[in-house]
Formats: C-alpha cells, sequence, structure tokens
C-alpha cells in the first residue's frame, strides 16, 4: 500500500490463499528449507524474518545462507523471534513447565492440526547472533 513491491515466500500457500488473495499479496511457494529461494542473487534490499526462525526445524543455516545470498550488499536483514530468556519463559521453567509455553507434544501435534510445525526451538540473544555471524550477516543492533 505503501508503494513497495513486496513478495512473500510460504510452504503451502493452500493455508493462506484467501489472505493472500485478500490482500492482492504476491507469495510464491518454496520450502524455504530445503529449496534455492527462487530469487537472483543481491535482489533485496530488506528482507523481514520475522517469527519464523523458531519454527525452522531442519537446516537453518541453508535458510539464512539463502537469505544473505539474496539480499544486496548493505541490505537489511530483520530477524524477530521469541526470547527464550524472557521472562515469562523463565517463570515457565521455574514452575515445571519447560522453557516454552507450550509443550514439545503440543508443538509437534501441530503437524497434524495446522499442517506445519509450531516452536521448533526457542533461542538465545547470543545463538541467534552466532547463527547470523557464521552465515554472512554483519550484526548491527539487537534489541
Amino acid at each position: 500500500r505503501l508503494g513497495h513491491p513486496v513478495i512473500g515466500l510460504d510452504l503451502k500457500l493452500e493455508r493462506a490463499a484467501s489472505f493472500i488473495e485478500y490482500h492482492d499479496l504476491h507469495v510464491m511457494q518454496c520450502d524455504i528449507e530445503n529449496e534455492r529461494f527462487p530469487f537472483d542473487d543481491n535482489r533485496f534490499g530488506l528482507i523481514l524474518f520475522t517469527e519464523v526462525f523458531e519454527h525452522l526445524r531442519i537446516n537453518p543455516i541453508f535458510t539464512l545462507r539463502e537469505t544473505n545470498r539474496v539480499l544486496k550488499p548493505g541490505g537489511i536483514l530483520i530477524l524477530t523471534t521469541p526470547n527464550l530468556y524472557s521472562l515469562g519463559n523463565i517463570a515457565s521453567f521455574c514452575l515445571g513447565n519447560g522453557l516454552m509455553m507450550m509443550t514439545p507434544y503440543k508443538e509437534f501435534e501441530k503437524l497434524h492440526t495446522v499442517g506445519h510445525m509450531g516452536h521448533i526451538r526457542e533461542y538465545s540473544t547470543r545463538e541467534v547472533t552466532e547463527f547470523q555471524d557464521n552465515t554472512g550477516f554483519e550484526v548491527i543492533d539487537v534489541k
């Protein structure tokens, strides 16, 4: 709506078909953990990777390397993911419920109920930074 071209990737377009159509979005099908992204090198100046990292279950290194490949030199990746060490997670752990609010069983059960996994793993800031440092990114800011 602001005049910037936006392209999305999704594993199964049918899950959000009505949303995609309603908002007239350009979304391409791609298994971001196993398939080369369908874009030329250095294509994008900005990539939003919001609340995706914690869902990757096969190869987040491949996914970040592909993300870096299609990002222009000097481009920006904004990656957001839940904070493993949030106060809520710490309280959950202290109450004997584990570090994630959902149990591992409930996260895996989502394969059957919604067609994809829930959170595979939540990361600390240091762990996310390590992934980025080792896949070609320069971490500029962490919040």
